[in-house]
């Protein structure tokens, strides 16, 4: 049975940290008890991104977002966690169309693999692996982030091919990805006229450029093959939700978080997805499966537990 320990504040005092080990080390007891495994990882801050970003354009911001991925790695060693969660950062938008620009990605990209040059140097030789976690497209709750880079699978190829360390890694949100899939289905029929969303353009799709076009099209079709298959090896850690409903601007939304068979998730795809990751990743043997279930009360999980019934039937 695994824990995420998400980290809501971009510094973490030792008072802080002492008390998260010690409700982390409560846990672990009352559990184990009952003859569970307990595992724990930690999830990094990632809002306000102007504030916590490894690709911000401010030195200083990456500086201290560094700092606090490292704050987190302690936090993780504290606890016997081996996995750190981040997400990838982008840019604050300056302009409307600045962040459609792909030598604006390409900057982007380059400050990214600086900054996670800097913490696999210092994780080296540390157990804790920095995974990288998959955002979805839209990002409607982040209006002044650009999803610049975080979404596309060539991307996390690219940043592990050039940064190459064992201590870094994926974490694959397959509601993440089931949204974006979604998202980009819709931008796929605008962009070839269908009658069915009369007034809505492509240029409504926020940070979505046509110099995207390949890897726009394999989500759009195939999200499961187009992500998992040339990063399976690369996993792990994984996020697990469903989704309900489609973004199409300024006519509906979708939402996230929701419990396992009551959205449009094809669990079908999510199941043959998690047996692919299973057989073929390196890091399954400290792999765990989070459930991010929304719930009206923590103290009274039922959507996290219907959840983990749906999905102990889908993978046994």
């Amino acid at each position: 049975m695994g824990f995420e320990a998400l980290q809501k504040k971009t510094s973490l005092s030792k008072s802080k940290r002492d008390t998260q080990v010690t409700r982390t080390r409560i846990i672990e007891k009352d559990l184990s008890s009952n003859g569970a495994e307990i595992f724990f990882s930690v999830h990094t801050p990632y809002t306000p991104i102007a504030e916590f970003c490894l690709a911000s354009e401010s030195p200083m911001v990456r500086r201290r977002t560094i700092e606090a991925v490292k704050k987190c790695v302690e936090l993780a060693e504290d606890i016997g966690a081996q996995i750190v969660n981040t997400h990838l950062g982008g840019i604050v938008k300056t302009t409307s169309d600045s962040f459609k620009n792909p030598a604006v990605k390409r900057a982007t990209l380059d400050r990214l693999k600086e900054s996670l040059a800097v913490l696999v140097g210092w994780l080296e030789g540390r157990s804790v692996t920095l995974s990288l976690e998959n955002l979805p497209y839209p990002l409607e709750e982040m209006p002044l982030y650009s999803p610049v880079v975080g979404i596309f699978p060539r991307d996390f190829s690219e940043i592990l091919k050039d940064v190459n360390s064992e201590n870094l890694a994926v974490t694959l949100d397959f509601c993440h990805l089931w949204i974006t899939h979604k998202a980009l289905r819709e931008f796929i029929a605008i962009r070839n006229n269908n009658r069915q969303h009369e007034g809505v353009s492509i240029t409504d799709y926020k940070g979505l450029s046509l110099y995207e076009r390949e890897g726009i099209e394999s989500l759009a079709i195939n999200p499961f093959d187009a992500f998992v298959k040339p990063l399976c090896d690369e996993v792990a850690h994984i996020h697990v939700a469903d989704s309900d409903g489609v973004y199409v601007p300024g006519k509906s939304k979708v939402s996230e978080g929701e419990p396992l068979g009551e959205g449009d998730l094809n669990l079908d795809a999510l199941a043959n997805s998690l047996r692919q990751i299973e057989c073929c990743s390196r890091k399954v043997g400290h792999m765990m499966i989070v459930l991010e279930v929304k719930e009206a009360n923590l103290a009274e999980p039922t959507n996290s537990l219907k959840s983990l019934s749906v999905l102990t039937k889908l993978i046994h």
